[in-house]
């Protein structure tokens, strides 16, 4: 039988913390290959850690989109607020569909 290989140790807590209001789910992710830790936190209560990290994952893949449009497109300098930022932002959502 094949030992299954593991990525990453985690431990999830539910707690109250002081600086946030409610409950939130904290995860404790370990990478024993590169000895470091990560924290992650949600307010979605009954989640696994799986489905949290899953999700976070998910987040920086949209992170890199919007750097990379700031840098390529100068989005950074257009708004919703203007006719220029509404354009843009149409623009981007057509494109992506």
């Amino acid at each position: 039988m094949q030992k299954e290989k593991v990525l990453y140790h985690t431990k999830v807590i539910t707690a109250r913390l002081n600086s946030i209001a409610g409950k939130h789910r904290i995860v404790q992710s370990v990478d024993p290959t590169k000895q470091t830790t990560k924290y992650l936190l949600t307010n979605e209560l009954t989640w696994e850690a799986t489905k949290i990290i899953s999700a976070y994952s998910n987040r920086w893949v949209i992170e890199e989109f919007f750097r990379n449009a700031k840098q390529l497109t100068d989005m950074e300098g257009a708004t919703i607020r203007s006719e220029q930022g509404v354009t843009l932002a149409l623009y981007l959502v057509s494109w992506i569909d």
